[in-house]
């Protein structure tokens, strides 16, 4: 495969919404379904459940887990949308499913192995809110605060170096969930920063979503996407 230059986030974003064209409909209706499955069980829950008691919070946390599982399944399929459009190959809605298609178990897996990075990474942090809380020594809080600087840090890095990871999925099936970790800590070296100025390019938008009521979010979330998906095809061929 030839190798392509870097592409900067003015073109990516460029030929996000170039690709688009003429494909709003399917991503659109893709993104709200995905939405709509995983909201609307979590709101029916917080109607019937009490969650000022233990139990309900508890019921509650339980079913946002698995949700959130669940929803690495949907980020799947709707990886394959987009990697069908900008490679220019046939689509259709129903591809959303795809995950479920004998690929959960391992979608599912990836997700949790990246969380359970991402909680280990927030150990620190945890043990000095919970020392200052506990002590009330308030002297402490800078310690609390410190920690909690490292647990944002270390948890972009995590995000972002796993972050090709249902990408991959869909391109090396063949590999397990770590390999495909690896796979994508790999592609990322060099790529980190590029991934996280990309994604906070996006924040003027998401301002403009939620002051939409969130309606905005309908044509934000597809387009940002698209691009992210564009930067894969970017990593992957330098």
């Amino acid at each position: 495969m030839e190798t392509r230059q870097k592409l900067t986030s003015i073109l990516l974003k460029a030929m996000a919404r170039q690709q688009l064209t003429g494909n709003y409909k399917t991503v659109v209706l893709a993104y709200l379904t995905m939405q709509l499955i995983i909201m609307i069980p979590l709101q029916l829950l917080k109607r019937l459940l009490n969650l000022n008691s233990s139990g309900g919070s508890a019921i509650f946390l339980a079913a946002y887990v698995i949700i959130s599982l669940l929803s690495a399944v949907f980020i799947l399929g709707q990886n394959r949308i987009y990697l069908s459009i900008a490679r220019q190959q046939n689509f259709q809605l129903s591809d959303m499913w795809y995950g479920f298609q004998g690929h959960a178990d391992k979608a599912i897996l990836a997700s949790l192995i990246v969380s359970l990075k991402t909680l280990a990474a927030g150990i620190p942090f945890i043990i000095s809110l919970c020392i200052v809380t506990a002590t009330r020594s308030y002297y402490l809080a800078p310690l609390a605060g410190l920690t909690c600087c490292i647990f944002l840090i270390l948890t972009a890095y995590i995000q972002l170096t796993y972050s090709q990871v249902f990408y991959l999925m869909l391109d090396f099936p063949e590999e397990s969930a770590r390999e495909l970790l690896a796979h994508s800590a790999k592609i990322m070296k060099g790529n980190r920063l590029r991934l996280f100025y990309l994604r906070v390019s996006f924040l003027g938008l998401f301002l403009l979503g939620s002051m939409s009521l969130s309606i905005g979010f309908l044509w934000i979330m597809p387009y940002m996407n698209m691009t992210l998906a564009g930067f894969y095809e970017n990593v992957c061929e330098q």
